[in-house]
């Protein structure tokens, strides 16, 4: 994939959106179901992610991944786009 980008780029950015709404859609229900004034009552709650060592997953994890998705499409939008300018001459002015 390192070598092509361009050939599976659609599925790459699909892949990549489709784990941010997944994130978001966590984070989400995470927020309208933790022990809080806004708390939908529901059951179960969230009170176990809450505690040790359930908490490291939406403090440190979701905002790991959702990084790692961002990155992912900023990387795949540079090698894109280099390789879609690959060949044409640079218009490089100088002052």
């Amino acid at each position: 994939m390192s070598q092509a980008p361009h050939k599976a780029a659609r599925l790459v950015v699909a892949w990549n959106v489709l784990g941010l709404l997944d994130l978001t859609d966590a984070l989400g229900l995470g927020f309208l179901t933790a022990p809080s004034r806004f708390a939908l009552e529901i059951q179960p709650t969230s009170d176990l992610m809450t505690v040790l060592p359930l908490v490291l997953i939406p403090v440190y994890l979701v905002p790991l991944f959702f990084v790692l998705h961002l990155a992912s499409l900023a990387k795949l939008r540079r090698e894109t786009g280099a390789s879609q300018s690959h060949g044409k001459v640079a218009d490089v002015r100088h002052p």
